[in-house]
């Protein structure tokens, strides 16, 4: 029984959901931000922005997060660029003002405010061509097919260099650390209930790599890290 394969099951998720009071989202950010130290969410990004932005400089790497949500991958981006004499242009987009305005508060008390953060329905708008690396993170399972595909091919068009996109991998492995993760790290009752169900509506790596096809990007690699995590990565030829 448990060598089945996990099915995948959308439920909607509580911050997801109009209306969510704005002091019980910052808390329920919070308490991502938690487990995304825990999880090291940053560091296999962090690992090909360097050698890009090592590549092109001195001129400066722009980046765009998109789904940025409360913005913890850009200031560890800035942060980390910061302390090996990278510069970096950070954009973040997300549809929630909620989320903007938190993500502008963190990154002002961790010294980086000058990220760029803008209101943008990334599944309905297209997105110029501007940056160097197109990147989103812990968004690709909220969405059906349809939409992962129209987002992995709208990351694409604004991309001048790489996507990026990191997941959840579906397993019941990552069901169990993801549920004791949540309970440790947060007291959000959002957290608690959307980290579970995240699990369960993320996407295999085959399921990725076929929602890569569709979207038509071509010779993606997609890495697995820990505590089950996927990376896609695409590079423009």
């Amino acid at each position: 029984m448990m060598c089945c394969p996990m099915p995948r099951r959308r439920e909607p998720e509580w911050m997801d959901q109009p209306g969510l009071d704005e002091a019980e989202h910052h808390h329920a950010l919070s308490g991502l931000s938690s487990l995304h130290r825990v999880r090291c969410t940053v560091g296999p990004l962090w690992k090909v922005v360097r050698q890009v932005a090592r590549r092109q400089a001195p001129a400066p790497l722009s980046v765009l997060d998109v789904a940025c949500g409360g913005g913890d991958v850009l200031v560890q981006l800035a942060r980390r660029a910061r302390a090996v004499g990278f510069p970096l242009q950070l954009g973040g987009c997300d549809l929630r003002p909620a989320a903007l305005h938190y993500a502008a508060q963190r990154a002002e008390a961790a010294g980086v405010s000058d990220i760029n953060f803008f209101a943008k329905d990334v599944l309905h708008e297209p997105l110029t061509r501007s940056f160097d690396i197109v990147l989103c993170t812990l968004f690709l399972h909220h969405l059906d097919e349809a939409d992962a595909v129209a987002l992995l091919g709208r990351m694409a068009a604004a991309a001048r260099q790489v996507v990026l996109v990191e997941d959840l991998l579906r397993s019941r492995l990552g069901l169990v650390l993801t549920w004791i993760g949540c309970h440790l790290l947060s007291r959000s009752p959002i957290v608690r209930v959307d980290g579970p169900r995240s699990v369960r509506a993320a996407y295999t790596p085959r399921e990725v790599l076929a929602l890569a096809a569709q979207a038509e990007l071509d010779d993606v690699r997609l890495s697995r890290h820990w505590p089950q995590r996927l990376v896609l990565q695409w590079r423009r030829s």
